[in-house]
């Protein structure tokens, strides 16, 4: 993947925000093998482009998501509820800066909160983040939730490259290196030899990228890094939304206990020495309209108040 991202022309975050600037989207997700992958990097219009900071390709992502010791927000998505809503801190490793956000979806519509931080996972919640998450909540109707309920409960990491292909002003992301870890006592797991692509473009329409997944055999899929590795990590929790995706991802799935990667790929496969590891998600909605997400230093749609989270707002 590297050399084919190499041959490819850049483009900087400054000019990707002005071309494809942040908006109502449809995003689809699908799990690819890397042949398939290369075909798609192979096939990719002459024109497309790859974001690049400082020179990287690439960027390594670090999650921490929070829920209650009952899953209220894992069984919220597994119901398919109008309200629900998700808690995270993500790091971008490259660029040294960490992100509380909040994710509510309230009538399909989706909503993108965030704010920076400083210490990440969180030891405790100053008022601030309290209000501002609740803050975040109420604008979907969501009741507050009380904060020191929350506890560490998943982590994900991964690399991220991010492509703009100008037909039709698509972004592609390809997330690689994926693996889950929970954070109760450090078991992990990974989809060995999966890559999660992911096609953004304006409208309903399947853009040309989608078709040429399509033509490669791939479909899109329901999935959702936090609740698809859960689910593999507590396979006593209810699942039957990502059954089908589960059951793809499965035969490649590797697992290691606390203490031992157990065939889970490592820093010489993902790259990503002395992080913990982990792996990413995916809205589990599989294909539908939200907000989008480039990658790390992007700039905020807008702020609610002076101290609230930036909302980054679309349809789901």
């Amino acid at each position: 993947m590297n050399r084919l991202l190499g041959r490819m022309a850049p483009i900087a975050l400054e000019e990707l925000n002005e071309k494809a600037a942040l908006q109502t989207r449809v995003d689809r997700k699908y799990l690819v093998t890397g042949t398939v992958l290369e075909n798609i990097l192979r096939y990719l219009s002459p024109s497309a482009r790859v974001l690049t900071i400082n020179g990287r390709r690439e960027f390594r992502y670090f999650s921490v998501y929070y829920d209650t010791r009952d899953r209220d927000s894992y069984f919220d998505a597994a119901h398919g509820r109008d309200r629900r809503w998700k808690i995270r801190e993500r790091e971008y490793v490259d660029q040294s800066s960490r992100w509380l956000e909040v994710k509510t979806r309230r009538g399909g519509r989706t909503i993108k909160q965030r704010r920076a931080v400083e210490e990440s996972p969180r030891r405790e919640w100053n008022q601030d983040e309290r209000d501002a998450v609740n803050r975040a909540l109420a604008m979907c109707g969501i009741a507050p939730v009380a904060l020191e309920r929350l506890m560490p409960t998943l982590t994900t990491s991964y690399w991220r490259a991010t492509l703009y292909e100008p037909c039709g002003d698509m972004r592609i992301t390809i997330d690689r290196g994926l693996e889950w870890r929970r954070a109760s006592d450090g078991t992990a797991a990974g989809p060995m030899g999966l890559y999660v692509v992911e096609t953004k473009s304006a409208g309903p329409a399947p853009g040309t990228v989608d078709h040429l997944l399509w033509a490669l055999g791939a479909r899109p899929r329901r999935f959702s890094k936090y609740a698809t590795g859960l689910a593999i990590l507590e396979p006593d929790l209810a699942h039957n939304r990502w059954h089908a995706t589960l059951r793809h991802i499965a035969p490649g799935v590797v697992r290691a206990a606390a203490g031992d990667r157990g065939g889970v790929p490592g820093p010489s496969d993902c790259a990503i020495a002395g992080l913990p590891s982990t792996t990413s998600r995916m809205d589990e909605s599989g294909p539908g309209i939200h907000a989008d997400e480039i990658g790390p230093g992007h700039t905020p749609s807008s702020t609610v108040g002076g101290n609230d989270l930036t909302v980054r707002s679309g349809q789901s």
